[in-house]
């Protein structure tokens, strides 16, 4: 339900952010269909696609 699916998306992020996989191999570790669904989930939860949103993250700016 909600509460899994929630959880399944907060462990991908950080696992997005902590380790250097490629957005396809995280979101499909954490049971994602397709990296598509993930970064459209991503981007309307964050206003920004998952690779630009780690970047900004790496250099210290998390705003977007």
């Amino acid at each position: 339900g909600a509460f899994e699916l929630q959880y399944r998306f907060t462990q991908a992020v950080n696992e997005l952010l902590r380790d250097d996989g490629t957005v396809k191999e995280v979101s499909a570790h954490w049971g994602f269909c397709d990296e598509n669904h993930f970064a459209r989930l991503f981007k309307s939860i964050y206003r920004s696609a998952p690779g630009r949103y780690r970047k900004l993250s790496e250099s210290g700016d998390s705003q977007t």
